[in-house]
This record gives structure tokens, sequence and C-alpha cells, in this order.
């Protein structure tokens, strides 16, 4: 739930589950844009040549990497809007401006969400279940519905365990290859070891910028890592120290048979069974 119109409803869920305050991106801020546009449309009659710039202006408070940038931005839109005299959509922004936290990527540093700031996974699951357990056929009662829970769509997540844990499935492989090639730059050296879990890493642009990396939360200053992402600067942790950081991707030996323990049970293979023939994946 994300547009203001739903705001009076987010308020009680966040109340029963605090840890749970935030939602797609996506909804959070492009809805309310749309809010913003159907107020300077409807009540000020906003020609078309001045939404483009109003749009560009929202675009840099929305995607600051810092808060002081954010608020540098969002001063300018506000003077943009009084500027062409608009006041009912500035007083409209001023008041979202207060819950920037569900919007603004500066404030909207939470390492639980791993990077997916526009992803609705509830909604994905939803279009998953419509798709594949039911083939987009209307069900007319709780019966149809269980029995499409409990086959088709049992199925279909055994297949996907089983692509992950028998190597089909090379995402993960791909992404960390990727991210080693990244931080190629960094040696022992540019990486300073504060404690078991923290650690100073050299930036590649800036040899005298160092960011703080925390690898039991799996969070690093930089613009990537600071929402929870795997960033080059965790890997280089990674590869140096061989400390392990939760949004590593994985791809061991010891995932694979997990992934197949999850889908087979007691019918799964020896762990020797998805042992890889060759050495590392991700070189």
């Amino acid at each position: 739930m994300g547009d203001s119109l739903q705001l009076a409803a987010r308020c009680p869920l966040s109340g029963r589950w605090p840890s749970c305050r935030k939602m797609s991106w996506l909804h959070g801020c492009f809805l309310d844009f749309i809010g913003l546009m159907g107020v300077c449309v409807m009540f000020q009659k906003v020609t078309a040549t001045h939404r483009q710039p109003v749009m560009v202006s929202f675009r840099s408070v929305m995607y600051a990497d810092t808060e002081e940038e954010a608020t540098v931005c969002y001063d300018h839109l506000v003077a943009l809007l009084l500027k062409f005299k608009y006041v009912v959509c500035q007083k409209y922004m001023e008041n979202w401006w207060e819950r920037r936290s569900d919007w603004c990527c500066a404030f909207r540093k939470i390492p639980e969400l791993r990077g997916h700031n526009t992803n609705n996974f509830a909604e994905a699951s939803i279009r998953v279940f419509k798709d594949i357990g039911v083939n987009r056929v209307k069900q007319y009662n709780a019966v149809s519905l269980l029995y499409a829970v409990i086959t088709t769509m049992e199925n279909f997540y055994r297949g996907r365990l089983l692509e992950f844990a028998h190597n089909r499935n090379r995402r993960n492989v791909y992404k960390l290859r990727s991210m080693h090639g990244k931080a190629e730059y960094l040696i022992k050296d540019c990486i300073v070891k504060a404690d078991d879990v923290t650690f100073k890493v050299q930036s590649q642009l800036d040899a005298t910028v160092f960011y703080t990396v925390n690898m039991k939360q799996g969070i690093c200053e930089c613009r990537v890592g600071s929402s929870g992402s795997f960033c080059k600067h965790q890997c280089g942790v990674v590869i140096h120290y061989n400390v392990d950081t939760p949004n590593v991707p994985r791809i061991s030996d010891d995932d694979r048979y997990k992934a197949a323990r999850v889908a087979l049970s007691d019918n799964c293979e020896a762990a020797q069974f998805y042992t890889l023939l060759r050495g590392d994946p991700s070189q």
C-alpha cells in the first residue's frame, strides 16, 4: 500500500507489525507522484511545458544519494513550484516530505530491503499462483484452491529448488562472478579490519575515502550497499578474509544440498552428489 489514500490503512498495520513498516518503492513514490500531477492538473491547470521540469526535479529528490543532497533538491523543487505559482502543489509536496523515509532513497536505507526498492514480492507471489497454480481460471470453492496449492504449486516450487540444487540456475554464479570483476582493484592492504564483523574498505575512485562495511548485517556505507545490497566492498572482504555475509549470492555445494533437502526431504541424495566436479564456479 503506497498512495496517500491508503495512509490511514497503513497506520494500524504499522502499529501491529512495526518491523514491517516499508512498502514497495514503486507504490510509495510513483503513485503519490501521480497524485501530485493530478493536483497540479485538476486544481491549477499546470501546462504541459511545466510538467517535465517538475518531474526532473522530483526525480533528483527521489534518487539523491545523501540526505543533504536530497534536502537541497527538495528546496529546489519547492522553489520551482512557487516560481510557477503552483501553491496547492507546493503544499501537497510539503505534506509528502514529512514522510520522506517512505520514498526518498537517501532516507530509505534499510538493510532488510536488500536493494529491493521496487519489487513487491506479495504481488509477485499472487501473480505466480494465478499463472501457474490456477492457470488464470476462476476457482469457485476453497477445495479447488487447496488442490492447486498442494499439487501444482508444490511441483512448481520443487522444480525451482531442484534447478538450483542441480546447478541449472546459474544466476547467482553470474552475479558473484560480475562482482568479483568489480572488486579486482581491491588487495588485502586496501581493507582495514576493525573487528570480526567490521571492516574499512578503500574507495575505487578516491584512495583517501574508506567505506565502513558491517558483514554481520550485510551493509556498507557506499551507495549500493547502504540499502543492504551486495556491493564490491563486501565482495572484497569475502575474497580476502573469507567472512560470510547474509546477502552474498549462494553458490556453494552445501547451499545446493540444503535446497535439495527442502525439495525432496528424505528422498534427497547424499551431500556428495551435489559437489561440483570443477573448482570454484565464481572464477
